[in-house]
């Protein structure tokens, strides 16, 4: 069809008209435009939009896949997203941010508005997908990528991530189980020469196959690691006669050796429990709430002086297994209700005492133990402190000043706190016991809610009676 004069005219107008309309949007307009558009491509189930860091006000776009959509169609997916991309989000707080696909629970970032589009996580979290032992893998802030796997294949799919991995730039990779009790984590930076120490990890992975509820951690290029072994694959004689043979302590640089409860380094483990340690540590792999009894290098010399606990069960545990079979020998028990943040911290201790502490003061320890609310005990000759939090309920609180208000008149003064933080790390003044009567805290500046520091003063009302 041929189109007159005055036709082309109309059409050319219209085109300048359409063209004007767009230009004019607004960014957020194009952004909202842009975002309809991909939720109606093929294959994305739904958008969504995240923070890139904690805090952060910079968001980034998620498209969550639909299950079961191959490799090749969402290799078909980037492409398209690639091609209309920079067309949409032009201008906009969008325009050089990545798209960030969930495929089946493994996120990959790709960035569609570069000429040379990376989607090397893309692949990786396909070769995730295809591999079937790991069960999600995120970002985060510091390591970048977090994979989730189960323990026994931990150590396995840290080698095969990192052989998924050939990017030239410098990031920070961990595989991890859900618990934490399992962590590989590395640098890979080719031009630092950081990477992988693969042979170390491969030791790993090879003990996880012949003892499978081997846990442990491995740190690099730090080139930190633990070994933990179970019970329930190998006794302690036979791992204690068999370890030079078994670990190779110079591939893992002297890592620390685990078997239940029991922790000591590689120098110091085969020598360490025998004897009385023996025997107390006999007990102790009965008590559920025991998590640790470590022995420490003293000039290469076995110290052994401190056992951690995780609940009310443990810490008597504990203190009935001490008074038992260790005699008047100082020992330190930690309540550590949280496990730290990455396996080979030490936990924040809601208390520290030991296994002889009076019976005043036990009964405090044991009040807080059982108490989830309380973040932080402290005890000394005439002074003590307690944290809780915000969340505390009447009971649970009145419970723990129960204890307090059975000390006696000595000590003459308790500083309360408000935890704003779980490991009791950032506090505000609720108020203190002095001489048994509760006074509020008067200054505005670091002073709890009032409401909780109304709560406090009628519990505590109710527990000194």
């Amino acid at each position: 069809m041929t189109l007159s004069r005055r036709q082309l005219g109309i059409a050319a107008a219209a085109v300048g008209a359409s063209l004007v309309t767009g230009c004019s949007k607004s960014p957020e307009d194009k952004v909202a435009d842009g975002k309809k558009w991909l939720r109606r491509l093929k294959g994305v189930a739904a958008l969504t939009t995240a923070p890139y860091e904690e805090d952060s006000k910079d968001e980034r776009i998620v498209l969550t896949m639909s299950r079961g959509l191959s490799d090749k169609d969402v290799r078909a997916l980037t492409r398209e997203i690639g091609k209309g991309y920079d067309r949409r989000f032009a201008d906009t707080e969008h325009e050089s941010s990545p798209v960030e696909l969930d495929i089946n629970g493994f996120r990959g970032r790709f960035h569609p508005a570069t000429t040379m589009q990376t989607t090397e996580d893309v692949e990786r979290a396909l070769w995730l997908r295809r591999d079937g032992r790991a069960t999600s893998a995120e970002y985060g802030d510091y390591p970048d990528v977090v994979v989730k796997a189960p323990d026994a294949v931990v150590a396995a799919v840290a080698l095969g991530f990192d052989t998924a991995t050939q990017g030239g730039g410098r990031e920070r990779y961990a595989v991890e189980s859900p618990s934490r009790a399992t962590r590989i984590e590395w640098t890979h930076s080719p031009s630092l020469g950081f990477r992988l120490d693969r042979p170390a990890v491969q030791h790993l992975a090879d003990l996880q196959k012949r003892y499978p509820h081997t846990t442990g951690w491995y740190e690099g290029p730090e080139l930190k690691a633990a070994i933990h072994f179970s019970p329930k694959d190998i006794g302690l004689d036979t791992l204690r006669a068999s370890l030079p043979r078994l670990v190779n302590g110079a591939l893992l640089s002297g890592p620390e050796i685990g078997w239940g409860p029991a922790r000591a380094p590689y120098s110091l483990f085969s020598r360490a429990f025998t004897g009385r340690a023996r025997t107390l540590l006999d007990a102790l792999v009965t008590v559920p709430g025991v998590t640790e009894l470590r022995a420490e290098d003293n000039s290469n010399k076995v110290e052994i002086d401190r056992i951690t606990v995780r609940d009310r069960a443990g810490y008597l545990g504990a203190v009935a297994a001490v008074r038992k079979h260790w005699g008047d020998d100082y020992m330190l028990i930690d309540l550590v209700r949280r496990p730290p943040k990455y396996v080979g911290q030490q936990g924040e201790a809601v208390f520290s005492t030991h296994a002889r502490a009076k019976p005043e003061g036990e009964k405090v320890f044991t009040a807080a133990a059982d108490a989830p609310h309380v973040t932080q005990v402290q005890l000394a000759e005439v002074r003590g402190s307690l944290s809780v939090e915000a969340a505390i309920p009447d009971a649970e609180l009145t419970a723990v000043l129960r204890a307090f208000a059975a000390l006696p008149p000595t000590y003459e003064d308790i500083v309360l706190h408000e935890s704003l933080e779980p490991d009791g790390g950032r506090l505000r003044r609720i108020g203190r016991l002095s001489k048994r009567k509760f006074v509020a805290e008067a200054d505005p500046s670091g002073r709890a809610d009032a409401a909780l520091i109304a709560r406090v003063e009628r519990a505590w009302v109710q527990a000194s009676r």
